[in-house]
């Protein structure tokens, strides 16, 4: 479940905002989008693990508020299975976004609703608001 953080941010997304086809995200892959410019910009990224599960997460180290990728748009570890910090060498699990090794250990990452929607991995509704027509949380 969301904390909702992100949706206060300059330039986020509003739901049903298509990211990427479901079928161009070929698992384990992950992606970053970025909404707005500048040092206010919306930077955010998707996971999909291998067995084909769906995650977002704003693109923010909890250590040090810092992206993640260091805007390479790399955010996997070399075997793929966890999100990899690339400012502190921290490590997180794709599924819950929780930092289990480095120097955020136990901290989370801020995570992002998604929906499946016609094919297309979309920015997801409020987390108590009914799904898109059409679509599936994910």
């Amino acid at each position: 479940m969301s904390d909702g953080y992100w949706r206060r941010r300059p330039f986020a997304p509003v739901p049903s905002t298509r990211l990427i086809g479901i079928d161009e995200l070929v698992p384990p892959a992950a992606r970053a989008f970025t909404f707005g410019a500048g040092p206010n910009a919306f930077r955010m990224f998707i996971v999909r693990s291998i067995s084909g599960e769906l995650r977002g997460y704003l693109n923010l180290c909890p250590h040090a508020s810092l992206t993640l990728d260091r805007d390479s748009g790399e955010f996997l570890t070399p075997d793929r299975d966890a999100i990899f910090c690339r400012q502190h060498c921290a490590i997180f699990s794709m599924l819950d976004g929780r930092c289990f090794s480095g120097a955020c250990e136990g901290e989370y990452l801020h995570p992002i609703e998604l929906a499946l929607i016609d094919g297309w991995v979309c920015i997801g509704s409020r987390p108590n608001d009914p799904p898109e027509s059409g679509g599936a949380a994910i």
